[in-house]
């Protein structure tokens, strides 16, 4: 008969393995199909999520993740979501995008879809304060500007934080339609903002949601 510590080493040991399969099997590599454009840039096109964009030489993909994703706080409904890291050769800029598809499609009207996404700027701000610690972090209020983007909606804004002494800025860019949202967060000193935006302006632009 084993002893009680035996047994709960074992199940220790099972709660371990199950976590690691949990692990393993909901989080994967996005695949994508690429062509390269008359201009030289390369569009990126997401196999199964049916999303794509377009990037300049310069810029290279480097790191996709496939997961479930159920909101910051980790209450919310889970949805399936990828995460793509790209770096700017150049300026070696990391632009980070981020795209959801809902469960079912929801039909909202344009200033519906305004409100809905300025909701996700408060949200997000909750999320860089409380779990990931950025000091002063604060959304510019002459910043906000809403438009379409090929028939999605669009959400741009100016974030300013400190790391350690150093200004930073957040730009942030939220894109929907009724059966999915991507957003794009870009990092960088406060410095180099105005020529980091230019630089990113065409990526956004061209993000396609199914």
């Amino acid at each position: 008969m084993p002893r009680p510590a035996q047994t709960g080493l074992k199940h220790l040991t099972a709660v371990s393995l199950l976590l690691t399969l949990w692990t393993l099997t909901t989080t994967a590599q996005a695949v994508y199909t690429t062509k390269k454009q008359p201009d030289g840039s390369i569009a990126y096109l997401d196999r199964d999520f049916k999303v794509s964009f377009r990037l300049p030489p310069r810029c290279v993909p480097f790191k996709s993740v496939r997961w479930w994703d159920r909101g910051w706080e980790g209450e919310g409904k889970p949805e399936r979501a990828t995460t793509i890291d790209i770096r700017d050769w150049r300026t070696y800029t990391l632009i980070s995008l981020y795209y959801r598809l809902f469960d079912k499609p929801i039909p909202l009207t344009p200033e519906e879809m305004d409100h809905v996404l300025m909701a996700d700027v408060d949200s997000k701000v909750s999320q860089r304060k409380e779990k990931d610690g950025l000091k002063e972090y604060r959304i510019r209020s002459n910043s906000y500007d809403s438009l379409d983007i090929a028939g999605q909606r669009a959400l741009f804004c100016v974030a300013d934080y400190k790391q350690g002494d150093t200004s930073m800025v957040e730009y942030l860019v939220w894109i929907r339609n009724e059966k999915s949202i991507a957003e794009f967060f870009i990092r960088v000193r406060a410095d180099q903002f105005d020529q980091i935006r230019q630089d990113v302006e065409p990526i956004i632009r061209s993000l396609r949601l199914p």
